[in-house]
């Protein structure tokens, strides 16, 4: 999703606070989006730019990961382990 700036201003003319501040709120929202992982691209995050240990059990939430959404061959036997 790209950044969407409803007002534009033009040198020399005057700048109703009102739009300034939609400009900035428009901003804000974008932003807040990035942080909770609603305004990322598709592809935007690459398996290289996950450090190792970022993803954890604590941080998915229920039914995240299930097999319909594993590529095949993605995990083998050795890479799974139980919880009890």
């Amino acid at each position: 999703m790209a950044l969407s700036i409803p007002h534009v201003f033009v040198n020399g003319t005057i700048s109703e606070a009102s739009e300034v501040n939609s400009n900035f709120t428009a901003v804000k929202n974008f932003v807040d989006g990035l942080a909770t992982g609603v305004n990322l691209e598709t592809g935007a995050v690459a398996t290289a730019a996950i450090a190792d240990g970022a993803v954890t059990t604590s941080k998915l939430s229920a039914a995240a990961v299930t097999a319909e959404k594993l590529s095949p061959g993605a995990v083998s036997i050795i890479e799974i382990q139980v919880f009890s």
